[in-house]
């Protein structure tokens, strides 16, 4: 075949393949005959099939099987060329893609055709499509038809595979992802293969003997697609053989979840328990020798409270035993400590409840009222502090955010109790204003400004200093999560309404320097800084960039040292501000205990651009 002619072959084959994808797959045939029909087959042969399987690689989105049947075929009659690993390469990818849900009839056609051409042989077959299975078991939710195909073709033998898992779990040897996906599906295929059966029986039973269900069922993951139906076999199995969910030490199977925090186990397990079980392993001593709620009582617990058990609870069980998991003052020994394990209920109920129901939103507002009726009785009659808000706003709601706090906060100004509890301090002198600025808190600060109207209250409340000299605008932790923008600006709002004798207080605590001689500007991000700087008067920038901490360092120096933004931060400032300053050459060149300047600083963090610009500063200005 002579060159252009093998040109013009070459451009007809690239069309040929993008119409045989796009139309019927008969046509392909006539195209076929054709070629064959004018051109000899030592010539065809010459053509670059390398670049031809490129090509194919290129627009493979758009084959279908039947065509991809057809190719296997027809290249390895016609050209009998060695295309092995070529073909493996199809396989693998039709494995991940599933295009259709005659995705295993299709394979199974695919493999019968790489046998019937010899590019495998049975055994190799069977070994390339459980090394793609495996290979792809992580990016792919795998149908159950594609394990039982490789059953079928395997003709798995159960007792063998039950022995692999036993191997594994004797020797403690975590199991894959591919195992984990394996197991499940052997005992998944007891719909379409009876000794099935037997093998999620028997698996059972070892487990229950040999204490494994626990570490089995731990390799099962949050994000693992085969978890929850797996555990269901497990439940139903253990229930049909008559077997406890409890391990050699008497510990039920619930208080490892609970105590390694496996809430999306717990969640799955009571699901599928029945409810006398739960009862049963709850009432009785299988949580360290303990009731359950012996063990939630207890130091051991810390404050955790399981989300998926209080939910049970509250399915099955109803409200009141619910209540029976609060922590009441007058049987803790910390009451601290009972403060958080009751927000905890209240949170690990939340977070699970999803609809709107008056019944659970009522529930929520029932427990909240019993949590602060016997907290607050508590303090009246003994006289301690109890530091009640202080946990509120730092707590972590979530689900519950808009319900709880909101609760806690009307009760307290309708009992009266609101300034009490702004103005007691924890033991490091801490108020909860100190706690909501560094917990960033703003549902905290919109009650603030709600309940306390009294400019001059709010100031002595705003004024307020820790153990550690510190205001409430020292509090506020560095951060660089992208919200902090947004809070920034309500917590700015929220105060803007109330006029200029507060807008004044704020401007002079950024000035307070606390034990350490540091401002509330010294250790904050660049957020804070673009935010609050402008509540600062120009003709106050010199006083306050001239301020030093213990170390001797300035302003530009924390900002230099604690921030990666540093360029865009100053540079967009002192573009703005730099007219404000009398000499900003000597802040620049002024040093710390350490010797550096804010421009020395800059060459040691490797900020050329912010020591270029620091360096025309300093060259510039007079």
């Amino acid at each position: 075949m002579k060159g252009s002619l093998l040109k013009h072959f070459t451009r007809f084959f690239d069309f040929f393949l993008l119409f045989v994808w796009k139309n019927s797959i008969s046509d392909v045939y006539v195209v076929v005959e054709f070629i064959e029909e004018i051109l000899y087959k030592p010539e065809i042969i010459q053509f670059n099939f390398d670049e031809y399987y490129a090509y194919l690689d290129k627009k493979y989105i758009f084959i279908k099987p039947q065509q991809l049947l057809f190719i296997v075929e027809y290249t390895i009659r016609v050209f009998g060329r060695d295309l092995k690993q070529k073909l493996l390469r199809k396989s693998d990818e039709f494995i991940r893609r599933k295009i259709s849900g005659h995705d295993c009839e299709f394979l199974k056609e695919y493999y019968n055709s790489l046998v019937t051409y010899s590019v495998l042989t049975e055994e190799e077959v069977i070994e390339e499509y459980f090394n793609a299975l495996k290979k792809n078991v992580m990016s792919t939710w795998f149908r159950s038809e594609l394990f039982f195909l490789y059953f079928k073709m395997k003709n798995v033998k159960y007792d063998q595979e039950l022995n692999f898992v036993k191997e594994q779990l004797m020797q403690n040897q975590k199991l894959n992802d591919f195992d984990t996906h394996y197991i499940f599906h052997l005992a998944l295929h007891e719909e379409t293969h009876n000794a099935s059966f037997e093998f999620i029986n028997n698996l059972a039973v070892f487990l229950h003997q040999e204490d494994k269900i626990y570490q089995l069922l731990s390799f099962y993951d949050l994000d693992h697609k085969c978890r929850k139906d797996f555990v269901e076999k497990i439940v139903e199995a253990f229930s049909r053989m008559g077997l406890k969910f409890k391990c050699k030490s008497n510990n039920s199977m619930l208080y490892y979840f609970w105590k390694n925090n496996k809430n999306y186990l717990m969640r799955d397990f009571l699901t599928y328990l029945k409810l006398e079980d739960v009862q049963e392993l709850t009432d009785s001593p299988h949580f360290n020798r303990k009731s359950l709620l012996e063990y939630v009582y207890t130091n051991e617990n810390g404050d955790y409270i399981n989300e998926a058990f209080i939910t049970s609870v509250f399915r099955n069980f109803g409200k009141e035993h619910i209540f029976e998991y609060l922590s009441p003052c007058s049987e803790s020994v910390n009451i601290q400590q009972s403060i958080r394990r009751d927000l905890n209920v209240c949170l690990a109920l939340g977070n699970q409840i999803k609809s709107e129901e008056n019944k659970e939103t009522n529930l929520i507002q029932e427990l909240v009222l019993r949590i602060l009726n016997d907290k607050f009785n508590w303090k009246t009659n003994t006289g301690n502090k109890i530091c009640f808000l202080h946990s509120v706003v730092s707590f972590e709601f979530k689900y519950v955010s808009e319900i709880v706090p909101s609760l806690v906060y009307n009760y307290l100004a309708a009992e009266n109790l609101f300034l009490s509890e702004l103005r007691d301090a924890d033991e490091n002198g801490n108020t909860p204003l100190h706690l909501a600025a560094s917990n960033r808190n703003t549902d905290f600060f919109e009650h603030l400004c709600k309940f306390v109207k009294d400019n001059k209250i709010l100031k002595d409340l705003m004024v307020i200093e820790n153990n550690k000299k510190q205001n409430f605008l020292h509090c506020f932790q560095k951060s660089d999560e992208m919200d902090d923008s947004k809070f920034f600006i309500d917590f700015k709002k929220l105060f803007k309404d109330r006029g200029e004798e507060i807008h004044i207080s704020i401007e002079n605590l950024l000035f307070k320097q606390d034990a350490f001689k540091k401002t509330p500007f010294h250790d904050q991000s660049c957020v804070f800084f673009t935010k609050f700087i402008m509540l600062v008067p120009k003709e106050r920038l010199d006083e306050l960039f001239s301020i030093e901490d213990v170390k001797k360092n300035t302003l530009f120096h924390t900002l230099i040292i604690n921030e990666s933004y540093a360029f865009g931060t100053i540079s967009y400032f002192l573009e703005k501000n730099q007219s404000a300053f009398t000499n900003l050459k000597e802040h620049l060149l002024k040093t710390n205990d350490e010797g550096q300047s804010p421009l020395n600083l800059c060459k040691d963090q490797k900020n050329e651009s912010l020591f270029n610009y620091f360096t025309n500063i300093v060259t510039n200005v007079p």
